[in-house]
């Protein structure tokens, strides 16, 4: 499993991929999604320090296991939030207090692109995109494709990609507009 750690939008956190939980560590290990402390399943590891005295271990359950999905660490337009995405399940977390979560809303996640320049992330699932800024979601587009949907070119008010139209056995194109979410091409 490829894991990326991309954090470029500022943020007021560090992380750390580890292979298993420290034998001496003692303090608190969340397990996502659900932010339970007693247990979940097994997936991405990580272990988030700020600028505060809170330290805190997660424990983020894998998604559905495909060639194409992403597994990696992000940080978010609000720097106090950081997403990780283990297998395609992307889950937003309050780096200063764990408990407080979202399920991103795309179940299985492709791609990611932090734009930082207009304060969007985008993540793109097999069907749709959905874009977060500080305050949360966006938007999120109407149905594009049956699968495979490919970004291929974002530009500061529009994005521009493809996906394979199973009725004309071709590629074909789509475009996004990045202030409201609203698509043109696509499926019908």
């Amino acid at each position: 499993m490829n894991k990326k750690v991309i954090l470029d939008f500022p943020h007021n956190y560090t992380v750390e991929i580890l292979d298993e939980t420290p034998s001496n560590y003692r303090g608190l290990h969340y397990y996502y999604p659900g932010a339970r402390l007693n247990g979940g399943q097994d997936g991405l590891l990580l272990k988030i320090s700020s600028d505060t005295p809170i330290l805190w271990i997660g424990t983020f359950a894998k998604g559905i296991y495909t060639a194409k999905v992403v597994t990696g660490v992000f940080s978010m337009p609000n720097p106090e939030t950081v997403c990780v995405v283990s297998q395609g399940l992307g889950c937003i977390v309050s780096v200063h207090n764990p408990a407080s979560h979202e399920i991103v809303k795309e179940s299985v996640i492709t791609g990611v692109m932090q734009i930082i320049d207009i304060g969007l992330i985008i993540f793109v699932g097999l069907t749709t995109i959905t874009a977060y800024d500080t305050s949360g979601i966006k938007w999120h587009t109407k149905q594009i494709s049956w699968d495979n949907l490919e970004v291929i070119e974002v530009a500061p008010n529009m994005m521009k990609g493809k996906y394979w139209d199973m009725r004309s056995d071709s590629d074909k194109e789509f475009t996004v507009d990045m202030e409201t979410g609203e698509s043109v091409g696509g499926v019908e």
